[in-house]
């Protein structure tokens, strides 16, 4: 049994959780949160904020969960924002053993030295993710060791972000935590841990995490990532335009947001709620509701410009899925189905069942914390990988297959 812990750095939130790794899966041992405006758009704002945030939770959670800090393996953290990009990229090796049989080391040396097309000087590539190989003049091959061939290539999708970003994030952590084993996660793969089922990935999906500060999406298909993106612009937009309009102080907006349902179910035309300024005021809903409705019309435009492409070209027959802490405003179907032909469907985060969970008060805001433990604990935890069941980490096979032969 080990530990790992999941840093959830957003846009208007930290979290964090703990788990163990149990033979048969994780179980979540504590959970911790606490608002801070220390990170926008996937970059650090304010050092010192950040910093005293994430060790306050850190200490806050060791306590809750019993663990000593020096006991937890590793720690998983999710990186977002437009910085964030992603590339396409293959390579090829040479099979000169005498049996021309693929081994695990061909496997990972074709896979570290594919290199993006057009990467920048400041960047610092995350991850290389595998899509398929191909062996002589066979395609689509998800698992070559073992195999005969004279040459073997990849396909992969390569993230990088600049080497800014990611040394000021560690450096946070290391000032606040003193971490050891520290992991980038994107953000949207992290999601996808908690939020997609294996045939979801397999027959064709769009995932649209609506976080605090941005909007993350990724696309799926035949078990492999096509693209990702990620801009600002998500729930805390929303809330500042709410908090503009108004004269509101933030808290104010964000509770109006959150409560539409409610309010919009009443008999009453207005709400009463205090300015910024001390006085008491009375707002049309109807006003509230057209703000939210513009505002989220406006994301979803730019969701539908970055997804364009590729809707034109592959089939994603399971649609779109909405999650993050802005798939919980009330009518976000409706307002989000004139901007794209395929089916929408919002994820509900009660349907995850792990260990722990039953402990927490969960929302949609939490899926990415969750998905962090899930990807950290399938990186950790090969052996006993197995498609499609969520308690033993990523759903993503391909991807799984290749990394679990670092562990053979």
């Amino acid at each position: 049994m080990g530990y790992i812990c999941a840093i959830d750095m957003g846009g208007f939130q930290f979290k964090t959780m703990i788990a163990s790794l149990e033979e048969n899966g994780l179980e979540i041992l504590a959970s911790t949160k606490t608002e801070t405006t220390a990170i926008n758009n996937g970059q650090i704002v304010d050092f010192e904020q950040a910093k005293e945030a994430l060790h306050n939770i850190h200490e806050e959670i060791l306590t809750l969960s019993g663990i000593n800090g020096k006991d937890i393996d590793n720690y998983y953290m999710n990186i977002t924002g437009s910085a964030l990009k992603g590339y396409d990229g293959t390579n090829f090796l040479n099979i000169e053993h005498r049996d021309q049989r693929i081994k695990r080391e061909d496997i990972l040396e074709v896979i570290e030295n594919t290199k993006p097309e057009g990467l920048f000087e400041d960047s610092e590539i995350i991850d290389r993710i595998p899509r398929y190989f191909s062996i002589d003049n066979i395609n689509h091959i998800k698992n070559p060791k073992g195999l005969e061939a004279r040459k073997l290539v990849v396909n992969a999708y390569i993230i990088a972000t600049t080497r800014n970003q990611l040394n000021n994030l560690r450096n946070v952590i290391n000032d606040s935590i003193k971490a050891k084993n520290i992991h980038f996660i994107p953000n949207s793969i992290a999601t996808a841990a908690a939020t997609l089922k294996s045939d979801q990935s397999e027959i064709g999906v769009i995932l649209i995490d609506i976080g605090g500060s941005n909007t993350d999406i990724a696309g799926f298909s035949d078990d492999a990532l096509l693209f990702t993106n990620s801009f600002p612009g998500a729930g805390n937009y929303i809330t500042k335009e709410l908090a503009k309009e108004f004269s509101l102080d933030m808290k104010t907006a964000e509770r109006l947001k959150t409560i539409m349902k409610k309010l919009l179910k009443g008999n009453a035309n207005t709400v009463p709620v205090p300015t910024i300024g001390g006085e008491s005021i009375d707002i049309k809903i109807s006003s509230i509701k057209k703000v939210i409705s513009e505002k989220f019309n406006e994301i979803f435009g730019k969701v539908y410009n970055k997804i364009q492409y590729y809707v034109e070209q592959e089939d994603f027959s399971s649609g779109i899925v909405l999650t993050g802490g802005g798939a919980k405003t009330y009518d976000l179907l409706n307002i989000a189905a004139p901007h794209f032909t395929l089916p929408i469907q919002i994820f509900n985060i009660n349907n995850l069942k792990i260990p722990g969970l039953e402990n927490i008060e969960l929302s949609n805001q939490d899926t990415t914390t969750i998905g962090l433990l899930l990807e950290g604990q399938a990186r950790q935890n090969r052996s006993s990988f197995k498609r499609g069941n969520k308690n033993n980490g990523s759903h993503f096979n391909l991807i799984e297959v290749i990394k679990n032969l670092l562990k053979e």
